[in-house]
């Protein structure tokens, strides 16, 4: 003689929302993220935490950039990779470097 398991049945309650229906408090809780860094000086404000908190800042970045980027290249328009010398890759490196000073002095 076998003996057999029976899971009993779960009820099934209403609870939870519809397939598509967006979450009431998570809508509530974006708008009152929203309305503070408007009144914390919005895109300003975000640009002086870069600069002041850049671990914070990055954080905030990584959050809300999609999570499966592609980071090849096109078909036909392949990354194309450059072997340089130390000294040109130290001139290189010192070009992007203004061009950043000058674009966080502005």
């Amino acid at each position: 003689m076998t003996t057999e398991q029976v899971k009993p049945k779960r009820k099934k309650y209403g609870g939870g929302s519809r397939k598509g229906v967006p979450n009431v408090v998570t809508k509530e809780l974006k708008d009152m993220i929203r309305n503070a860094l408007d009144k914390a000086g919005g895109e300003q404000y975000l640009y002086q935490q870069a600069i002041d908190n850049p671990t914070a800042f990055l954080t905030l970045i990584g959050k809300i950039l999609p999570k499966d980027v592609n980071v090849g290249g096109q078909p036909g328009n392949p990354i194309q990779y450059e072997m340089l010398k130390d000294d040109e890759l130290l001139y290189k490196l010192k070009q992007v470097s203004k061009v950043n000073e000058s674009i966080v002095t502005h």
